[in-house]
C-alpha cells in the first residue's frame, strides 16, 4: 500500500487512481495522504515549453513580445548606466558563491536584454564579452574561495569553510543552498551560451564540462554517475528541494525559498536547450510542472487552499518549510517582505509559470499592499516585479518612474531587467 500527497493524487493516473482504498492519513506539513494498494504510483505532467529566456506570465502567455519605442528607449538607458562598470571585478571581489552568483545572473539578464529586445549588436559584444571574463575567474577555480571536491559526501562545495566554520558562505561547504546558489551561475551559463552562439561562438561546448558538473552537484540524475548522489537536493516526492545540506535538525530538512529553488531548474532546463541535451531540458520542464502543482498547495496559498490548515492560510505563504512543520519566518528576519520576497527572488520568466496571477493578486492585496508604500530597500524592486504578475501597470509605472532610485534594488536585481519583464507584460497582458 503506497500513500499520496494531495499533488500526487491531481496528477495520477487512471491505472493507478482506480486503486484507492479510501484509507487516508495525515501528514506532518503537505495535508492528507491517500492510500492505494499498488505497487507504483503512476502520473502524468503536461510540460510548459513556452517558459523560456524571454518574459513570461500567465496574464500574457501567447502574446508576441513587444515595447513601444519610448519603452524601448528607456530600457537602453538603464542598461548602458548598468553595463558601466568593471563587471568581472565587481562579481569576482565578492567572498561568497551565493553573493558572486546573484550577481553574474544580474549581468546576464542586461545581456540578454541588450541583445534580445533591444537588439545592440556593438554593446551585445561588449557585455558578452565582459560576462565571459567574468566566468573565466570560476571555471578557472581563482576565486577567492575556489570549490573543492569532497570524496566524503560526494560534491563540490565551497573551500570558505576549510576553517571550520560550516556557515561561511552561507552554508555551502556543508551542501547548505547549493541548488540556490549553483542555480544562478548555471542560468548565467545559459545565456551566455546563448548569445554566444548567435554571435557565432563556441563558450557554451567550450565550458560545457564546468556548468554540467553544477547541475551533477544537485541534479544529477544517473546512478551510473559515481561522482555524485542522485538529485542531491530535489525530492520527487514532495515535489521540491530541500535546502539544509548536512545540518540537523529536530523537524527535519527544510527551505526557504521556494523561488531560487525553481530557479535552479529553470537555468537547468535553459543550459540543456543551449548545448543540445534534451533530456536535461524537458527533466527541467518535468521539475518545473511538478513544483508548480506542488507550491501552489504547500507554499503558496490562495483563499480556496484546501490542503493546509485554515488557520495558516492567511499567511499566504509557507515561510521557511520544515518536514515536521511551517514557520512563517525566515532565518535572516521577521520583517514581513523578508517572508513574502524570499518566495519571489529572483523574478524570471518561471516566476510567471510557477507563481499563479490569482495568489499573488491576493497576496498582494491581503498583505503586500499595506507594507509596499513605506519600503525603501532592495526589497522593493523584488515585491514590485511580482506584482507585475497581475498587476503589470502599477509594476511597470514604478521601474519607469522619474524618481527612480537605485537604492530600491537588490543586489540580484537590476533596472533594466525590471523595465524588460514589466514591459512585456504590460504590453501582453489582456
Amino acid at each position: 500500500m503506497i500513500f499520496a500527497l494531495p499533488h500526487q493524487v491531481e496528477s495520477l493516473s487512471s491505472e493507478t487512481s482506480i486503486h484507492a482504498t479510501g484509507i487516508s492519513l495525515y501528514s506532518p506539513t503537505k495535508g492528507d495522504m491517500y492510500a492505494f494498494l499498488y505497487n507504483s504510483l503512476v502520473m502524468s505532467e503536461t510540460l510548459n515549453l513556452d517558459v523560456g529566456f524571454l518574459p513570461y506570465a500567465e496574464i500574457s502567455s501567447g502574446s508576441t513580445l513587444s515595447y513601444t519605442a519610448d519603452q524601448l528607449k528607456l530600457i537602453a538607458e538603464a542598461a548602458n548606466s548598468e553595463l558601466s562598470v568593471d563587471i568581472p571585478t565587481l562579481i569576482n571581489d565578492q567572498d561568497s558563491t551565493y553573493t558572486a552568483g546573484k550577481l553574474i545572473d544580474k549581468y546576464a539578464y542586461i545581456l540578454l536584454t541588450v541583445s534580445d529586445v533591444i537588439e545592440d549588436e556593438g554593446v551585445t559584444k561588449t557585455a558578452l564579452t565582459a560576462m565571459k571574463n567574468a566566468f573565466n575567474t570560476w571555471t578557472n577555480n581563482t576565486q577567492l574561495y575556489p570549490f573543492i571536491y569532497d570524496t566524503k559526501f560526494f560534491g563540490i562545495t565551497s573551500s570558505a569553510g576549510q576553517s571550520g566554520d560550516i556557515d561561511a558562505d552561507y552554508g555551502s561547504p556543508h551542501y547548505n543552498d547549493h541548488h540556490f546558489h549553483y542555480g544562478y551561475f548555471i542560468h548565467a551559463a545559459a545565456v551566455v551560451g546563448y548569445v554566444d552562439a548567435k554571435l557565432g561562438g563556441t563558450w557554451a561546448e567550450e565550458n560545457k564540462d564546468w556548468v554540467n558538473a553544477l547541475v551533477r552537484d544537485v541534479a544529477n540524475p544517473s546512478l551510473k554517475d559515481t561522482y555524485f548522489p542522485v538529485f542531491r537536493s530535489f525530492d520527487w516526492f514532495h515535489g521540491h528541494s530541500w535546502a539544509s545540506g548536512l545540518s540537523d535538525s529536530g523537524d527535519g530538512l527544510n527551505q526557504e525559498s521556494s523561488s531560487e529553488d525553481y530557479n535552479c531548474y529553470y537555468g537547468m532546463k535553459l543550459w540543456g536547450s543551449v548545448i543540445g541535451d534534451e533530456s536535461m531540458q524537458f527533466r527541467g520542464d518535468l521539475m518545473l510542472s511538478i513544483m508548480k502543482r506542488a507550491m501552489n498547495k504547500y507554499t503558496y496559498f490562495q483563499t480556496d487552499n484546501t490542503v493546509e490548515p485554515s488557520e495558516y492560510i492567511g499567511n499566504k505563504v509557507a515561510g521557511i518549510t520544515f518536514m515536521n512543520k511551517m514557520a512563517y519566518t525566515t532565518y535572516f528576519g521577521t520583517n514581513v517582505e523578508y517572508i513574502h520576497g524570499i518566495h519571489m527572488l529572483p523574478i524570471t520568466a518561471a516566476s510567471g509559470y510557477i507563481r499563479e496571477s490569482a495568489f499573488v493578486k491576493e497576496e498582494w492585496n491581503s498583505i503586500l499592499s499595506s507594507i509596499i508604500g513605506s519600503l525603501d530597500s532592495g526589497w522593493t524592486s523584488i515585491l514590485r516585479m511580482n506584482q507585475a504578475l497581475f498587476d503589470p501597470s502599477s509594476a511597470y509605472d514604478f521601474y519607469s518612474s522619474s524618481s527612480w532610485s537605485d537604492d530600491y534594488l537588490d543586489n540580484g536585481q537590476s533596472r533594466t531587467w525590471g523595465l524588460t519583464f514589466t514591459a512585456a507584460l504590460l504590453n501582453g497582458s489582456s
